[in-house]
């Protein structure tokens, strides 16, 4: 009993570790990890912006804050028809170019346009909300069974763990040297460069007749991909029961089938073993 424990143990690693190394997860990992770096630009920063160089009042930072979560709500409501409709790989590339454009934003304001953040912020929830429901959706489909728990805790460990401790240590480092604007300004190019290859990659993938990059595979797809193949090899197995063309070997094919065929007496009746066996007794 103990052994059969650990073999299903071993099973289920085994499943987890595979489920992990597709080049598809690997991916969505790296590039939530990287909008998780953006968001930390956003999040830790923007305020400081606002009130040091934009000279924006404390009321905008919070009336900002507002924007963004009101936005989330409707969206949020409608997260199964977006899913439905969008998809995952097309969700997560909405949210990048929203980011995109809303930090690029962020460096043509002036004092004298300050107000216009509230704006801005407005794609904030676009971003945050498309993200969320596209890889919480995206882990529970490409997660085993077994693992559904591990899934959701490598989502929020590549977006709001390791993303923030990144974009922290890069934000402050950029801004003493370079100044906000720029950080931002970089974010926009860099978010950028990110949406263009997700949507190339995808592009090309879907004209190759395959699923784009943030198209879960399923345990159920990859049994049901092997069962096709198999299906598939089925012809060329039937093929080893025909006979040769060749005559000679066609002719020895044939005298092999009748003697499958023959009858068991009949063969005892010419074995001579048999018959020998037979008179002693």
């Amino acid at each position: 009993r103990t052994r059969a424990v650990g073999d299903g143990d071993s099973a289920s690693w085994l499943e987890l570790r595979a489920a992990l190394l597709r080049p598809r997860m690997l991916f969505f990992l790296l590039e939530l990890t990287l909008i998780g770096v953006g968001m930390t630009l956003v999040e830790r920063f923007l305020f400081v912006y606002v009130r040091g160089a934009l000279e924006g009042s404390p009321s905008l930072c919070g009336f900002s804050v507002a924007v963004t979560v009101v936005i989330e709500i409707p969206l949020f409501a409608a997260g199964a028809q977006l899913l439905k409709r969008l998809g995952h790989d097309t969700m997560v590339l909405l949210a990048v170019l929203a980011y995109s454009i809303r930090v690029y934003g962020y460096t043509l304001l002036t004092p004298q346009t300050v107000w216009w953040l509230l704006a801005l912020e407005v794609l904030h929830g676009i971003t945050f909300g498309l993200v969320w429901m596209a890889g919480v959706d995206m882990m529970k489909a490409s997660m085993p069974a077994r693992w559904q728990t591990t899934g959701q805790l490598l989502l929020s460990t590549a977006t709001t763990s390791v993303g923030r401790i990144i974009g922290s240590l890069i934000g402050g480092t950029f801004i003493t040297r370079y100044g906000q604007k720029e950080l931002y300004l970089l974010s926009a190019i860099v978010s950028g460069a990110l949406f263009l290859l997700h949507a190339i990659g995808s592009c090309a993938l879907r004209l190759a007749g395959r699923r784009p990059l943030l198209s879960p595979i399923t345990c159920e797809d990859e049994a049901q991909t092997s069962a096709e193949r198999v299906v598939n090899d089925a012809p060329a197995l039937d093929t080893l029961a025909e006979p040769p063309d060749h005559p000679e070997a066609g002719a020895a094919f044939q005298q092999a089938e009748q003697h499958e065929q023959q009858p068991a007496s009949q063969s005892a009746q010419s074995n001579p073993w048999t018959n020998s066996r037979g008179s002693g007794n």
